[in-house]
């Protein structure tokens, strides 16, 4: 755990060029905070697969199928899927809403299942029903975490976390 908290940090300190380098260093955050929380007790038991939808678009690029082949999240090969409509998202554990639909985050959030995990990538998302959200100061990526929203939806988050990350309302 100690490891996975220092490759987290060193994460946190890459700044990027491009907008290719920025969602790939996002994706990579994101995938090491999952590690360091706790999904309800019922989500992991629907699907033999740790299941990523990404809204409407995939702006992270190949990366997904690098993660895809070679990938394990809670000991479960990755599935990662775009969707055009949130009725899909049955035995899926976390629901990246990418920036260009934060107006929608709030609806989006109502009619997403309790036990998946929403991304976000604004700064304001918390108050949006956004559980984490990744977004840039000075060129390198901060997270926000809405410590209300994920312990109301039965998420348990590992302490050293909250530290590491910002606590949003």
């Amino acid at each position: 755990m100690v490891r996975g908290i220092a490759i987290l940090c060193i994460l946190l300190s890459f700044t990027f060029k491009s907008e290719k380098e920025e969602y790939e260093l996002k994706f990579g955050i994101a995938t090491k905070l999952f590690h360091y929380i706790k999904w309800p007790e019922n989500a992991m038991l629907n699907s033999d697969k740790f299941n990523i939808a990404l809204y409407k678009e995939n702006p992270f690029g190949e990366i997904t199928d690098f993660y895809m082949k070679k990938m394990t999240i809670k000991g479960k090969k990755t599935n990662i899927y775009v969707i055009d409509s949130l009725s899909t998202l049955k035995g899926t554990h976390v629901l990246f809403v990418p920036k260009e639909y934060k107006s929608k985050l709030t609806s989006i959030a109502l009619s997403v299942p309790s036990d998946v995990l929403i991304i976000s990538e604004c700064l304001q998302c918390g108050s949006k029903g956004g559980m984490i959200n990744l977004s840039m100061e000075n060129s390198i990526i901060k997270f926000q975490i809405n410590k209300k929203q994920i312990t109301n939806k039965g998420f348990k988050v590992n302490s050293k976390l909250y530290k590491l990350g910002k606590i949003v309302k």
